[in-house]
């Protein structure tokens, strides 16, 4: 492989990487959904009650 096709190599890969990072970067930025423990649940029933 010749030097000129390596860097043609290299900067297709880093083209590509670039193009797929914002769409990984977008889905962490999502609010989690994070599970309620038991004393959450305990609350929220006994104000769901009142």
């Amino acid at each position: 492989m010749t030097e000129q096709e390596q860097q043609r190599l290299i900067s297709g890969l880093i083209k590509q990487r670039e193009a797929w990072q914002p769409s990984r970067q977008r889905a962490h930025t999502k609010p989690v959904a994070k599970r309620m423990s038991q004393r959450d649940r305990e609350l929220m029933e006994c104000f769901r009650n009142r």
